[in-house]
């Protein structure tokens, strides 16, 4: 059993359609890395409104694929400005999140082998 991922909403989302919503969270395993690999390089050269896009961008998929334990990050994330920017924070929060959505994706391509 998932520990943290939970695909109860995206399954409702779909109607049940397991076709459907196996594509759908085939492309988030597919894409999500290199969404994470984009915002770990703008965090990296500074650039807090690339990566507040980027993270912006993976939202909607991390809450379809339920990732658990990723509210802290996104809560940092939305309070962060071109003016007011804690990049020391910002890698360390970034660095749990990656790691759980990591683990997350890990997840998914188990549950996705058992459909």
């Amino acid at each position: 059993m998932p520990e943290i991922i939970n695909l109860n909403f995206a399954t409702e989302q779909y109607g049940g359609d397991m076709v459907f919503l196996k594509t759908i969270l085939s492309m988030y395993l597919t894409y999500t890395p290199t969404i994470l690999a984009d915002i770990e390089k703008e965090i990296a050269s500074r650039n807090i409104m690339a990566a507040k896009a980027a993270t912006h961008k993976i939202k909607t998929d991390i809450m379809m694929m339920g990732i658990s334990g990723v509210q802290d990050y996104y809560t940092l994330m939305s309070s962060q400005n071109a003016e007011h920017v804690d990049f020391e924070k910002t890698e360390s929060y970034f660095a749990t999140f990656k790691q759980r959505v990591t683990a997350g994706l890990n997840e998914l391509k188990a549950e996705l082998e058992k459909m």
